[in-house]
């Protein structure tokens, strides 16, 4: 994965985001290398292992979008909303396909990764003070 990041991040990584890793070595995030290299393949500008990397920056952001998904889904049902609810909401055709789906996330959320990959581009929480 960080090989990967590696790759993608000193072919496309432009402007602030090529300072950032002239500097720091902070990574493009997945999504954006991800697209970069898209661009750089319509263009006839991206290698295969440009392409290979941006396959495997793809999977990784896949597996964020994963465990984001199961965390939202655990704060709605700690919200109450019920399965019947959560499915009419993801157009699923019962409660029964809706819990398969909270299955499959669960065991997806399970997974090893990168810890503080750069999938996605992240905010400090809101609603939360900082300790003093």
């Amino acid at each position: 994965m960080r090989a990967a990041r590696t790759h993608l991040t000193g072919r496309f990584a432009r402007a602030a985001a090529g300072l950032l890793w002239e500097e720091h070595q902070v990574p493009l995030p997945d999504i954006e290398a991800a697209e970069e290299t898209v661009a750089a393949a319509e263009g006839g500008q991206a290698t295969g292992p440009d392409l290979a990397a941006a396959l495997v920056v793809a999977q990784a952001a896949r597996l964020d979008a994963d465990r984001l998904e199961y965390r939202v889904w655990q704060a709605a049902e700690r919200a109450g909303l019920s399965l019947e609810q959560i499915a009419t909401v993801l157009e699923l055709p019962s409660a029964e396909a809706a819990r398969q789906h909270r299955a499959w996330l669960r065991a997806r959320a399970s997974l090893p990764t990168v810890p503080d990959g750069p999938t996605m581009r992240r905010r400090a929480p809101l609603g939360r003070k900082a300790r003093v």
